[in-house]
This record gives structure tokens, sequence and C-alpha cells, in this order.
């Protein structure tokens, strides 16, 4: 990039902000430290540079770094050069259609033109062949009909599963893009998918992702090079979704758990069995037969351990989700050893064998990648090249699935984010666990775990910028109550610790006239105060998260503007400004449950350094999502409570106070009173 267009996209700043303050732009406002995060975004433009930038609530970082992409845009057009194009990638679809209508309206205020596309994953778009073969085999239903719809449509957007919401779950996975061969489709000239990706290519594009399709394409743009690299021919691997001169990586704290879930290996018993009966052709009956029993057992056994885990963490709840450790026992290498024995001469006989067909090599493959797994399990966990832990099998409690991921899981990372040639931004509210007396912020739990350190990142420019505080006035808005007389959450009483945290949400409650969000750790403990708050009569409803459909609960908490919303599922993705919620309470500080991955990156330091450097600033990561509730708007104003009686005691208060932006700290429940009466007097 040229000093004269530099100059230009640095003028561009200048201006809009000059015309944002004089009030030209109705709608938008100046917001301190916004200017500053456009002029970081701008000077890692088109360079090799990593900006990490945290921006907390309010600061309109969108405003702050689409202002420079679209000056780069409009400087390098006016100069006749290929105009500059973005890739912005964020956590979710319904982010990226926000962040679709904060570009839209930007082009509107600014009178200007950007082309921006909205890349989603494949599974969004209909597979015209397999729409065809449902509609031959299935009878008369409304997905039918719905579906027969779709080719009575000539406009191809109608492809997109957002035109779709009526069709069911189960008959989309039916008809969307998959893992089909696309490259001799007869439908290829008009598949909405491939005429997408040939548009996202384009180098003027501004593209809007979201993590796990990036991640995805990352990915396979990484093994593309490597098989390229090793002679094998990979035309029919589609790659990276566009090549920017800069990424945005917006919510970018919910990454390695993105990347956690594409590298992952998952493996089931149903699987197993039918990867073995598919190599009935190429084995011996009875061997196949031995091996599905002692691959069944193995199973059987590692689902007894999860139960039996599961049973001792009994103040947890326990759902379907999250990861499971489970106890390699002596019973269990056992078990794993008589299966590796003899598969292994299963696959010395397989491998003397050619014609296979396609079906057959893929059984071969996945049952190969079981082996390693299992093999590897049975190494002591130092040596072990993976982290394993299970899952239930969606809806079926009593099978479970194995899965593993790499240890180097931050090695992994930092490849996807190395290429060369452009200038890249992680950016979120919750990137630090606290905040340095100078101003700098603590990242280092966040780089880590995504590999973001000087030693893989050599001859790059990495660069953590310091936090943009969020423009609200916290000091004079808020109260943070801290309450000491509730009793621990390690309490053996577990009963009488429900009650007391109960008894004080009720009495919190009751001060702020509803208005509360009350954010659980456990669904168990969550259930347990619901019904204890519910037997008193409340001038207010008592909402708890619905189960099955959490926006049916978070819609009706944002309707009901005195209502309590009890939940677990709303540490993040619920924004409620104004007097709807003025109360966020919080009953057990979000330290991670047992979980193998976050074990593994603690046993990595070992000894009491595991816990300050993994489970504590996880905690107050998580605990900054919750707290970040309460605060959405400039006139917002409420109070967070955090009921766990083991702030008081001992260590964690100061990191808690380090990481939050209360200052007007109490453990006086009567000043909660006191807050709420004296912002209600002075309405």
């Amino acid at each position: 990039m040229t000093r004269e267009i530099e100059q230009e996209i640095y003028d561009f700043i200048e201006d809009f902000y000059r015309r944002m303050a004089s009030g030209e732009f109705k709608g938008l406002s100046s917001r301190e430290g916004q200017e500053e995060l456009s002029y970081n975004v701008m000077s890692r433009i088109g360079d090799n540079d990593i900006l990490i930038q945290e921006a907390g609530v309010g600061t309109g970082k969108t405003i702050g770094y689409l202002v420079p992409l679209f000056g780069a845009y409009l400087a390098t057009k006016r100069h006749k050069q290929v105009p500059t194009g973005f890739v912005i990638s964020t956590s979710t679809i319904a982010l990226q259609e926000q962040l679709k209508a904060e570009v839209e309206n930007l082009e509107r205020l600014l009178n200007v033109k950007v082309p921006v596309v909205i890349a989603k994953g494949k599974n969004n778009y209909v597979c015209i062949q397999r729409a065809n073969a449902f509609l031959s085999s299935s009878k008369k239903s409304k997905d039918r009909d719905t579906i027969e719809g779709i080719f009575d449509q000539t406009n191809p957007k109608t492809l997109d599963k957002a035109a779709y919401d009526g069709i069911s779950g189960f008959s989309w996975e039916k008809i969307n893009v998959q893992n089909v061969d696309c490259r001799n489709c007869n439908f290829r000239a008009n598949c909405l998918y491939q005429m997408k990706r040939d548009m996202w290519a384009k180098d003027s594009m501004i593209v809007i992702t979201n993590h796990d399709m990036l991640i995805d394409s990352q990915k396979k743009t990484l093994e593309k090079q490597e098989l390229m690299r090793r002679g094998v021919k990979v035309d029919d691997i589609r790659g990276q979704i566009h090549k920017p001169s800069f990424l945005v990586l917006d919510e970018a704290h919910t990454l390695e758990e993105r990347i956690i879930s594409a590298y992952t290996c998952e493996f089931n018993s149903r699987d197993i069995v039918n990867a073995f009966n598919n190599c009935q052709d190429i084995g011996v009956s009875s061997t196949i037969s031995k091996l599905i029993k002692k691959s069944n057992s193995i199973y059987e056994t590692i689902s007894r351990s999860v139960r039996a885990s599961i049973s001792k963490r009994k103040e947890e709840s326990v759902t379907d989700e999250g990861r499971f450790p489970f106890t390699v026992s002596s019973n269990l290498l056992e078990k794993i050893y008589e299966f590796l024995e003899l598969y292994d001469e299963f696959d010395s006989y397989a491998r003397t064998l050619s014609g296979w067909s396609k079906q057959e090599k893929r059984a071969m493959y996945n049952l190969r990648e079981y082996r390693d797994a299992l093999c590897d399990l049975t190494k002591a966990f130092e040596d072990r090249t993976n982290v394993f832990w299970a899952t239930f099998v969606p809806g079926e409690r009593n099978r479970v699935n194995l899965c593993c991921v790499k240890r180097n899981l931050s090695h992994i990372a930092a490849k996807l984010f190395k290429e060369a040639g452009y200038g890249k931004m992680f950016t979120s509210a919750t990137l630090s666990s606290r905040t340095f007396e100078d101003g700098n912020i603590d990242i280092e739990f966040f780089s880590n775990a995504l590999g973001l350190t000087t030693s893989e990142f050599q001859g790059f420019s990495l660069s953590p910028e310091r936090s943009i505080k969020s423009p609200y006035d916290y000091e004079n808005n808020t109260m943070m109550y801290l309450s000491t007389s509730t009793l621990s959450p390690r309490d053996e009483d577990h009963e009488a610790y429900l009650d007391s945290i109960a008894s004080e949400t009720d009495r919190l409650i009751n001060m702020s006239g509803g208005r509360s969000l009350i954010l659980f750790t456990s669904k168990a403990d969550m259930e347990a105060v619901y019904q204890r708050l519910i037997k008193t009569e409340h001038d207010f409803n008592i909402i708890i998260q619905n189960e099955n459909n959490s926006d049916i609960s978070k819609r009706e908490f944002m309707e009901d503007t005195n209502a309590c919303l009890l939940a677990t599922g709303f540490w993040e993705g619920i924004d409620v400004k104004g007097n709807s919620l003025e109360h966020v309470i919080i009953p057990k500080l979000p330290f991670p449950v047992v979980d193998p991955i976050i074990d593994a990156k603690a046993k990595m330091y070992g000894g009491n350094l595991g816990f300050t450097q993994v489970y504590l600033p996880s905690m107050l990561i998580k605990l900054k999502q919750g707290t970040g509730r309460l605060i959405r708007g400039e006139d917002d104003i409420g109070v967070v409570s955090i009921l766990d009686s083991r702030i008081i005691p001992n260590k964690y208060r100061k990191p808690i106070e380090e990481a939050l932006p209360f200052s007007n700290v109490t453990t006086d429940i009567n000043k909660v009173g006191e807050f709420f009466e004296e912002k209600r007097n002075s309405k």
C-alpha cells in the first residue's frame, strides 16, 4: 500500500469522526476509544501485523473497524487498483446478519457502495440433486410441498436455508449440501453454493463469515498445501474462502472452542460396527464379529466409567452436553489390548488385498483412525498425543462417543492464522482476565490458547493494544455486591446451601423489583432454586430457561419488563437495554467443571500454577461475560450480585475486582436496596 493511499485512509477516518462528532450521522454518536481502534486497524491493513484488541461493551467496535476498511476499499478503488477486500468472521450466523446490517447502514450514511456478502457453510444451502432424490422417495407432507416450491422459483436466493425456516431439521438434513461429490453433478452450473463460493473468492469483496466456516476453510487450505507438498493431486479440495488484505476475528473469545470442535475426532459404537460391516468382503467374517464384540465392550466400559464419575459430582448438573472424563482402568486397558491385537491381524491381511470400493476405503480409513486413537489411549497421560473424553450420543443417554483432539492444539490454532501477506485483528469485549495498574491487560490465557505467541509467530509483528474501556458510567450507575452470608458451594449439606442461595436471591430480586437475570453454572441448582423461589408470591414473574428452546424464555423475559429469568445459557448472547434488566445475580463463580481439555492445559503447568494460569483466568473471563449482560446502554443502571461466599475469605476478591469494571463494591446487602431506591427517586 502506497503512502498516498495510507494518507487517504487516515484522512477518511479523521473526516468520519469529525462528521460524527458534529451530529451529521443520525443514530451514531462519538464514543471514547472508537477512533483509536480505527487507527489501530488502519496501521495493520496489508501488513503481517496481528492486532489483539479488547474493546468493552458500548465502544462501538464494529464501526471502529468498518470505517478503516471502508476507507481502504474506497482509496484503492480511486487509485484504479484492485479494491482491497476483507474478511470479517464472527461467532454466529445471527451476528453475520447484524454485521451486514451495520455495513449497509454505513453505506447509507456515507453515500457509498461497497460489495459485501455473507458466507455461510454449505449445509445452509439446498442441494438440488439431494432435493430431487428426497422428492422422489418421500410421501406427501408439508415439508415436501415446501421443497417442491423451491423448484417453482427461478431466483437462486431461494436455495438459502434462511428462506425455508418452516422445513423440519430432519428434512433439511436430507436436502442440504453435505458430503456429496460436486465435481460431476448435473446441477453444478445452477448450484447456489458453488456460485457463492466463486463470488466469495473475488478480490474486492467484503466477506462476512462465521468462525466455523472460516476455520473449516483454513483447515482445508492447510490440508491442501500439505498434500501438494507430497505431490498428491488436490483439484477437488475447496480451500480458503477469500484471501483478504485484512482479517477481522470478532467475538474472538469463542475461537478456541470452535477450533476444538473442528479438530475433534469422534467415534461411537454404531459407526464402528457399520465400518466393520462395510469391510465384510475384505476380511474374515468371524474375525470381524469378534472385533465388533470387543469394540462394543470397550464402549460399555467407558460408558460405565462416565456414569460413575457423574454420580460423584452431585452438585453439578448432568445433561447430554459436555465433555466427560473417564477412567482408563486396568479392565479397559485389557479390552483395548485384546482389540488391538486382533485388529492388527485383520489390518495386515486387508493390506494385501486390492480393488477396494470407495465405501470400503472410507471404512478402513475410519477404522485405522479408531485403532490409532485406542493405541494412544493406552499410554501414560504425559506420553499421549491426544486429550480424550466422552460425550453422550444425542438423545441416547446410554451410549457414548469416544472423542479426542491433539494436545498441541495451540500450535494447530497458530497455523490457521499464520498465513503471511495481510493483517489480522482478534477482538472481543472479553479477551483479558484482568487490567493492570498501568492500564495494560493480561491476555496470556487467550493468547496461549490460540498460539498467539512470539515463539509461534516469529517474523510477524504481534501487538496487543491496551483495552478500550466501555464508555458507560460504571462508577455512578452500577454497584457490585459480594455476599458474605450464603453457605459455600462446597458445603457438605448441599440442600442447606441451596436454601441459603434461594433466600438471598429472593431478598435481592425484591429489592430490584424483579428485572433480574440469575445466571447458574448448574441446571440442577437452577431448578432447585427456582422451585424454592416460586413458593413465595412476587409482584413479578419468575421464568426458568426453557430446556428445549431457550429463545422462548429469552423472548418472554425481554417482553416482560419486570420479570426474573433463571438461566444457565445466557452468560453471553442476550442484550437487554433499559430498565428490563437492572440486576445480574451470580450464585456461584463460573469455574470450569471438570473438563479433560481444561485439565490437560492445567497439568502442563503443574501444581498450583495450573490453577492460576488456567482455571482462574477461565473463570474470570466467563464472569466478565456474565456481568457484561448488565449495562448495555448509556442510561442503564444496575447491580451485579455475586453470592459465592468463597470470595471473601480467600484470594478471589482481588482478581475479581481487577477483572470487572465495578468500582462501587459492597458486602452490605442493605446497600443494594439503597442503591435501587436512590436511582428510582432520581428518575
